[in-house]
């Protein structure tokens, strides 16, 4: 991809590509961590159900796609009233496209929207082995919390709290 990402909110006619996005980028990440079977079989129902109308009414959600237009290049999509403020519930890139800024753009565009929103913190959960996801976070100003085991659409798994406890800050472009 050549140039900075669009980045505009979701529409409905987005959720059957969000899906497909999230279910390659898990494929691609999660080999290994979650059952294989799972991820070449059930997560293709599961991912899907989870994008159906009416979600994008209860998540602030964004959509990446190359400046000269085309398909998702990645997506973000945040519960603006998480039970510890707001969740990063997804944060997926196309596994051939990462390490191009499609990313930081996304979470970026994310930040100035909750800070507009009167928000000050934002925060995620990513499975503890994913090593690659852990190490973008902490470069996009992370810190992780005590790890704790969780389960993800039926598979244990050990998951890791990350939490930006200054928005304001880093939208100054202060990262680590």
């Amino acid at each position: 991809m050549t140039g900075a990402p669009i980045i505009r909110a979701a529409l409905d006619a987005d959720l059957p590509n969000i899906a497909q996005l999230q279910i390659a980028s898990w494929q691609s990440a999660y080999r290994g961590m979650l059952p294989d079977a799972y991820l070449d079989g059930q997560i293709l129902s599961d991912l899907e159900d989870k994008w159906q109308p009416p979600v994008l009414d209860q998540l602030i959600t964004l959509v990446a796609t190359p400046p000269q237009g085309g398909a998702l290049t990645g997506f973000i999509a945040c519960i603006p009233d998480g039970e510890k403020g707001p969740y990063i519930d997804n944060f997926h890139v196309d596994p051939q496209l990462k390490g191009q800024g499609i990313g930081r753009c996304l979470f970026d565009a994310l930040v100035e929207a909750l800070i507009a929103a009167d928000h000050s913190t934002v925060w995620l959960t990513v499975i503890d082995r994913n090593s690659a996801a852990r190490a973008a976070y902490a470069r996009l100003g992370g810190q992780e919390e005590a790890p704790r085991t969780v389960t993800l659409y039926g598979q244990p798994i050990v998951d890791i709290p990350v939490h930006w406890p200054d928005l304001r800050r880093l939208n100054r472009g202060d990262r680590a």
